[in-house]
């Protein structure tokens, strides 16, 4: 399985012993994207703005893993996220390379002002890329003894049964708009609004259970995007 559990009468004896990681081996953690952003003004009072931003995750700990594989499998010893990785296993893990799928996010807006009668329309849209999915396990005495050979040193275990960075939940995709109307007199300006948020109602996941057990509620959503709601807004300038 790649996970270690330390000898019983082990547990708690420890000698640390601080290195740089750079003099044994390399742990990497890089991220490589592309941010795009556009943006224009248009005839007769129309302004579009629109910018997208692509990359990926890439951590890499199995030299480090190769070269000390006895040094870091319990949470006891400090070490930093990137050396760690994404489990408690830490890099006793089966999974010492992430590379992470590209994933992109795009947002749009646009706005318009309705001449001689002075009412500006404008809408934003967003979509966004879908979550990194886990299947927590809690591996019990009861379930590791028996390969084992003996109880479990320091309790149960909870180890992702996917690996990281292969199974996203679906995107979310999130539409606004605006209508106003301005008013002036004198010197004052007055602007009357409703704004529409989410104005397809989409009910897009944003959490899940990701907790796994047999015949359990593994993936049963626990937050969703919020539904449809109206704004009314009043501005004065003067």
């Amino acid at each position: 399985s790649g996970l270690y559990n330390v000898i019983p009468s082990k547990v708690g004896q420890v000698q640390e012993f601080a290195q740089l990681t750079s003099n044994f081996a390399d742990a990497i953690e890089n991220w490589n994207g592309v941010d795009v952003a556009v943006n224009a003004r248009l005839r007769n009072g129309i302004t579009v703005e629109g910018g997208t931003s692509t990359g990926r995750r890439l951590q890499d700990n199995c030299a480090v893993r190769a070269v000390l594989p006895e040094t870091y499998p319990w949470a006891s010893i400090i070490l930093t996220q990137t050396t760690r990785g994404t489990t408690t296993a830490g890099l006793v893990s089966p999974y010492c390379r992430i590379v992470e799928p590209f994933k992109t996010s795009i947002r749009g807006l646009a706005t318009y002002v309705v001449p001689k009668v002075d009412i500006q329309l404008s809408g934003t849209w967003r979509s966004d890329p879908g979550i990194d999915l886990r299947a927590d396990y809690v591996v019990t005495n009861a379930v590791a003894a028996p390969s084992l050979g003996r109880n479990l040193s320091s309790g149960n275990v909870t180890v992702n049964l996917i690996p990281p960075a292969t199974f996203y939940s679906d995107r979310r995709n999130n539409l606004d708009f605006r209508v106003a109307k301005i008013f002036r007199h004198g010197r004052t300006r007055t602007q009357v609004g409703i704004d529409i948020y989410n104005v397809t109602n989409s009910d897009s996941v944003t959490t899940f259970n990701q907790n796994y057990v047999p015949n359990g509620a593994w993936l049963t959503p626990t937050g969703i995007q919020p539904a449809r709601y109206v704004k009314l807004n009043t501005q004065i300038d003067f």
